[in-house]
């Protein structure tokens, strides 16, 4: 049995700068579909990341914010639509993206580390919360807690 070949990541870094789109457009692609492999996951987001971030074309950067969202929707947990607005994802250094709901944040007094802080006479509280995949410690974002809460 012959082993995958591993693609080569400047090869794909030099083809986003194809001066073809559909070059760019494949590049892409293959950056998308190596976001399950556990080794290749990191340096592929991080190219996904520029791309989105810095290439000339709209399309090529709206493909790859697709290809990076669409990564991170495989980790939300099924919910009813109208419960989404209370979910936020976390992504942690290895671009593992987890989801916490803010009510369960907010309520639980003991299970996270609070680190409470006052902007513009609002209340905002961050999260120490731990990636589900890799068990690295991360921050939520600033919440507004609801002051019963507190």
């Amino acid at each position: 049995m012959a082993k995958k070949k591993k693609p080569d990541l400047d090869k794909l870094r030099s083809q986003l700068e194809h001066e073809l789109i559909r070059e760019r457009r494949a590049a892409v692609e293959q950056l998308a579909g190596l976001l399950t492999d556990e080794q290749l996951r990191i340096a592929a987001f991080k190219l996904l990341e520029e791309t989105a971030a810095t290439n000339f074309y709209g399309i090529i950067q709206k493909a790859a914010r697709e290809a990076m969202d669409a990564e991170q929707r495989k980790s939300m947990p099924a919910v009813a639509p109208a419960e989404t607005m209370f979910y936020i994802g976390v992504t942690c250094s290895n671009y593992h993206t987890t989801y916490f709901d803010r009510r369960a944040l907010c309520r639980d007094k003991t299970l996270y580390r609070r680190n409470a802080q006052v902007v513009d006479g609002r209340t905002l509280e961050e999260f120490e919360v731990v990636c589900e995949v890799c068990k690295e410690k991360m921050k939520t974002p600033p919440i507004e807690c609801p002051e019963e809460t507190r």
